[in-house]
């Protein structure tokens, strides 16, 4: 039997609670792939800010060993300079297999000796660039672009990404798919009773709608605060609030617009929290009457698939992966468009009980399908691949 696969795993972009969606990918990937029946060895990098929490999260698994830095990546340019100028000779001090990078970028400057794999969540630097100051901009413009040419493989979570990745000259042959998955967490048992929301949230004692994002421009929580605002508007004796779980982002001042906007009764259901744990989530999904995602652009859209295995009615924008993701077990509406959201939200909420049953039988059963298990595999499949082609690309374009 041959010695399993020594994976080196770059985690320094990882500041707990500050890099969304990506978060969830990085911990959840790992404990599915120490929990595999023939797990790879997971060589951990950490920085200061996460090491202790992935070493919660993964002290049950004797295939993880942990190799702080000691970094302080808070601070992104000295973690971008970390990355390029110091990690390479901790890696081949390492002697992995192969490196895998989660966070969008690998070393470009100095190559480990080791092939690396890099999983792109999205183009989000491309297609939205509002996202993103000038300088962290320019930053992702030229790591990117260097990351795409030097890394011997690239990992895409989704059908939508791979597309884009190609699309702008990175060649097939590179490009593997390993699709996110949903914690079983969010599946309720059969016949269980509601669990009561999380305590925030519960204060505000009636239905609530919901819309987990930070506020990026590309997320567009303008339009949910506006379609709620003229939901109020079609339905006035609608006894729902709105609650907006993200962090202040780009996008800041235009919601800050839209809420200002709002007359002061409709203003005042509106509810903000920065963040929730973790495990108060399917709480928070699972009580809300509605689940709103006008996102414009997304590389998987992980919170569509929490709210579908929640059983929450979901609302969207059909754009990027979230009809990949969400199939026909949700609702769409025109894109930045308050008044188509409003009226697609007047049905969802209106559908009848056993249509409801219905949409939500199918939400559950294809979110089912998306499990971190079959993203391990695949993901791990990836990774031996690129371990096997010992030399990294250095020359195609991107």
């Amino acid at each position: 039997m041959s010695p399993p696969l020594k994976i080196a795993v770059n985690t320094l972009f990882l500041v707990p609670g500050d890099v969304g969606g990506s978060e969830t990918y990085l911990r959840q990937s790992l404990r599915a792939l120490a929990a595999l029946p023939s797990p790879p060895s997971l060589l951990v990098v950490t920085n200061a800010e996460n090491d202790a929490l992935l070493r919660a999260d993964l002290a049950s698994f004797p295939s993880v060993t942990f190799h702080p830095t000691g970094l302080r990546a808070a601070s992104r340019p000295r973690r971008l300079l970390f990355e390029q100028f110091r990690l390479p000779a901790l890696l081949d001090f390492l002697s992995p297999d192969v490196v895998w990078h989660p966070g969008n970028a690998c070393p470009v400057l100095r190559l480990p000796r080791a092939p690396q794999a890099v999983t792109i969540h999205d183009l989000q630097y491309l297609r939205f660039p509002s996202d993103f100051s000038p300088a962290a901009l320019l930053a992702m413009r030229l790591l990117t672009s260097a990351t795409m040419r030097r890394a011997t493989a690239i990992v895409a979570v989704s059908d939508f990404t791979r597309s884009e990745l190609l699309s702008v000259g990175v060649p097939p042959s590179r490009v593997r798919v390993a699709t996110e998955g949903v914690s079983p967490e969010f599946f309720p048992a059969p016949a269980s009773p509601v669990p009561p929301p999380p305590s925030p949230v519960a204060a505000i004692a009636a239905p609530y709608l919901l819309t987990v994002a930070h506020t990026y421009p590309h997320k567009d929580l303008p339009t949910a605060v506006l379609a709620f605002a003229r939901y109020l508007d079609l339905a006035p004796a609608a006894p729902h609030h709105l609650v907006l779980l993200g962090k202040p982002r780009q996008g800041e001042p235009a919601l800050q617009k839209a809420l200002a906007a709002l007359p002061p009764p409709v203003r005042a259901r509106v509810h903000r929290f920065d963040s929730l744990p973790f495990g108060q989530l399917p709480a928070l999904y699972r009580n809300a009457a509605a689940f709103l995602f006008p996102s414009r652009y997304e590389g998987f859209g992980l919170p569509v698939l929490e709210a579908m295995a929640s059983r929450t009615p979901v609302l969207a924008a059909p754009c990027a992966s979230v009809p990949e993701v969400a199939g026909d077990a949700a609702h769409f509406a025109e894109p930045g468009n308050p008044d188509a959201f409003a009226s697609a939200l007047a049905g969802l909420l209106s559908l009848s009980p056993a249509s409801r049953a219905a949409l939500l039988d199918r939400a559950s059963a294809r979110a089912a399908a998306f499990t971190w298990t079959a993203s391990a595999t695949a993901l791990l499949s990836a990774l031996q691949a690129t371990a096997d082609r010992r030399t990294p690309a250095r020359k195609e374009p991107a």
